[in-house]
């Protein structure tokens, strides 16, 4: 889950954040580092769900083993589906049942190649294991058995309520770290350091004090308020006002809560605010968003009433709420496996369609090996007669066009 276009502002601003290999720091020399698993390891799960439950843990161990110290990391696993997300929710559930019908006809026109003994290309194989990797969804019992699981092998891991990014929040102390993937872990008041994976082993290290430096913003509740009235997975934004414009915009919010903001066609004239950065810290994020609320450019570009109440509640409370009926409506829980199941058919079948043609090519250089034999054979017996006729028979020689008597 992320701010949508924050990376990309902060890297348009100029913001440079330091780059870590991990593992970096030993337990002694970091705080807790709190992991949003399925954030940061999730292509790992989703890569290997055509394998057995154990196979598939202990892949996503050896990973996490790789970068993390079991001494001071602590993972944590969504749990049930809420009802801020149900949007998001619905779209991914979409998501899945458009990639199962891409993956059926996928395999439909392998089975075509199958029918047709013909080798499949391999353009076929990679759009049908790629459509089938979509469709993989992470139940509810997998969740729980990977927590399981995790313990046993001796990692701190924590299967949540609700997400688990909120549920990091709620734990995030000062000197913590927070590992993952989503803009959003800066929106959250309690987290100031964020470790933003970007390939296997490579970190990129985001201070919340220093994004807002960078962003200039006054403070760190003007960072929250924009994470709240930006796109994110719980609202989408106010049409025409995306990250950047809302940065203009909420970095003008003064003691009184009013926007000093103006704009014409997009073309932006700020008018630096009066207040000092001491004052400014005693604005609580509500009043920011509020005042962000009632500028009349918000105001007149919809006829909406943005209130931002579910993000609020979100990045300000820390709250979340189940849904009352937990779990998919778009394709089965096992839908993936379904699919893999007949993947994993058609490959067989395409095995030993492949032996086969190996043996009969092999049965068909074999016998055009033993006429080649026979022939050979026959040379030898008549040139081995001729030269004989020829020794026991000199008239041969002298008269070739003599018969035998």
């Amino acid at each position: 889950m992320s701010i949508k276009d924050l990376w990309q502002l902060l890297k348009k601003k100029g913001y440079d954040p330091r780059v870590l290999f991990l593992p970096q720091l030993q337990p002694q020399e970091a705080g807790t580092i709190r992991v949003d698993l399925q954030a940061c390891f999730y292509s790992i799960l989703m890569t290997a769900a055509s394998l057995p439950e154990d196979v598939m843990f202990n892949k996503l161990a050896n990973a996490l083993s790789e970068v993390l110290n079991k001494a001071n990391a602590v993972l944590y696993i969504d749990g049930s589906d809420v009802a801020e997300k149900e949007e998001t929710h619905k779209a991914r559930q979409q998501a899945r049942s458009d990639a199962a019908t891409e993956a059926e006809a996928a395999l439909d026109q392998l089975q075509a190649r199958l029918d047709e003994e013909k080798t499949p290309r391999k353009q076929q194989h990679i759009a049908a294991r790629k459509s089938i990797q979509k469709t993989f969804r992470f139940s509810s019992a997998g969740r729980e058995a990977l927590e399981q699981f995790l313990k046993e092998e001796g990692w701190d891991a924590r299967l949540g309520s609700v997400e688990a990014d909120v549920e990091i929040a709620k734990d995030c102390g000062p000197n913590d770290v927070v590992l993952t993937t989503d803009s959003d872990a800066l929106i959250y008041g309690s987290i100031n350091t964020v470790w933003r994976l970007v390939s296997r082993t490579k970190v990129l290290v985001y201070k919340s004090g220093e994004v807002c430096s960078q962003l200039e913003l006054p403070s760190r509740a003007h960072l929250t308020a924009l994470g709240i009235v930006s796109h994110n997975d719980y609202q989408s934004n106010v049409p025409g006002f995306g990250t950047a414009t809302n940065r203009r915009m909420i970095k003008e919010i003064d003691g009184q809560g009013k926007c000093h903001y103006k704009a014409v066609r997009k073309a932006t004239f700020v008018i630096p605010c009066a207040l000092t950065i001491a004052s400014t810290w005693l604005l609580d994020v509500a009043t920011i968003v509020e005042g962000y609320r009632s500028h009349p450019l918000v105001v007149a570009e919809t006829e909406e009433d943005f209130n931002f109440s579910v993000p609020s509640r979100v990045f300000i409370n820390m709250e979340e709420t189940l849904l009352e009926e937990n779990g998919p409506t778009g394709p089965a829980t096992n839908t993936s496996q379904l699919l893999q199941t007949r993947y994993q058919a058609l490959c067989d079948a395409f095995k030993e369609i492949s032996k086969q043609h190996q043996k009969d090519k092999h049965a068909k250089k074999d016998g055009k090996g033993y006429d080649q034999f026979l022939s050979l054979l026959f040379f030898f017996f008549f040139s081995t007669f001729n030269i004989h006729m020829f020794t026991h028979n000199p008239t041969l020689l002298s008269d070739p066009s003599s018969t035998l008597q």
